[in-house]
């Protein structure tokens, strides 16, 4: 049965004096309306299939997301932390994996020339750090004598205190540097004479 369009809307959902025949009949009327009004494309299964698959990607990129900012309030590596965000746009973009892969590729090429570069300039990965840390503490230290200067009571303690840390934290730098700088030496050496 065909629906009537100049009926009027009220009549298809008043129930209250209509008979059950004309309950069942507006029903599959209404059920005709609906049928018409779904979308045909969410018959195919290809379009199934791709929907589901959007929605496995959203489900991964917002798991990653979710290790992203976990990783970084318990501090984890940057350089792990980019990895995963860049799986995460390769899931939203959804191109196999061939965005991950260059991008994976590429930083692979760039860190070791990086590393190649640092080597030959005579960068040490473990005492340039060190000396980097070292430096700061004493211009802490530094501003630690000078406040020393004006502090009394309370705050006088708290600085002495604070500068004696940064002194032993010196000391235990430059032991450390200095310990770091023979081993290297000793690795160069035997470098030369092989």
């Amino acid at each position: 049965m065909p629906f009537e369009w100049n009926k009027k809307i009220d009549d298809l959902f008043d129930v209250s004096t209509e008979s059950a025949d004309n309950q069942k009949q507006n029903s599959e009327q209404l059920q005709q309306i609906q049928n018409s009004l779904k979308p045909q494309y969410m018959e195919s299964e290809r379009t199934k299939e791709i929907l589901r698959e959007y929605q496995e990607s959203r489900m991964r990129a917002s798991k990653g997301m979710t290790n992203i900012i976990m990783g970084t309030s318990y501090g984890e590596n940057l350089y792990a932390l980019l990895i995963q965000a860049v799986e995460v746009i390769d899931s939203l973009v959804n191109d196999g994996g061939v965005f991950a892969d260059t991008v994976k590729k590429n930083l692979q090429r760039v860190s070791d020339q990086a590393v190649q570069t640092a080597l030959d300039s005579g960068y040490s990965y473990v005492t340039e750090p060190q000396k980097a840390e070292l430096s700061a503490a004493k211009a802490r230290l530094e501003n630690l004598q000078r406040a020393l200067i004006g502090a009394c009571g309370d705050n006088r303690t708290r600085v002495e205190n604070a500068i004696r840390e940064h002194e032993s934290k010196i000391k235990f730098l430059e032991n450390a540097i200095a310990s770091s700088d023979f081993s290297s030496d000793k690795k160069t050496e035997k470098n030369h004479v092989v």
